[in-house]
């Protein structure tokens, strides 16, 4: 389980996961931006925005609960291989590219999360450039 074709197995299934995913499927975005913060070592918080045309941003989050399944195996798969778990995951896509990049938090599991009172920098800290 600590090869590294698991681990890009993973990285691939999750990307493929989200675009796929019914909340996103409804959205017409061209990036989105979804973060997964582990709350402990098997249960993973996802929250994410689309971006639309105009400027225009939706918060979203996927249904498909594969997918934090497959966020806790990679949390999982990275701490055996790197010996550090990494306590937040930062996935952007950009729709017409199908370009997905990965970012790995290990010290401040709250470094992207949104709150009333920064909803709307944290909105476009997270929006892909």
């Amino acid at each position: 389980m600590d090869n590294p074709a698991t681990n890009e197995a993973l990285v691939h299934e999750i990307g493929s996961l989200i675009v796929h995913d019914e909340a996103y499927l409804e959205q017409p975005w061209n990036t989105l931006s979804l973060v997964a913060t582990m709350r402990d070592e098997n249960v993973v918080q996802l929250h994410g925005y689309v971006y639309l045309d105009a400027g225009k941003t939706a918060a979203e989050t996927p249904r498909e609960s594969k997918i934090a399944q497959r966020f806790v195996e990679l949390h999982q798969v990275m701490r055996q291989r790197d010996g550090k778990p990494w306590k937040a995951a930062l996935v952007q896509i950009w729709r017409e590219t199908a370009k997905v990049s990965y970012f790995f938090e290990y010290d401040d599991a709250a470094r992207w999360k949104v709150t009333p009172t920064n909803y709307e920098a944290m909105r476009e800290e997270l929006r892909p450039k």
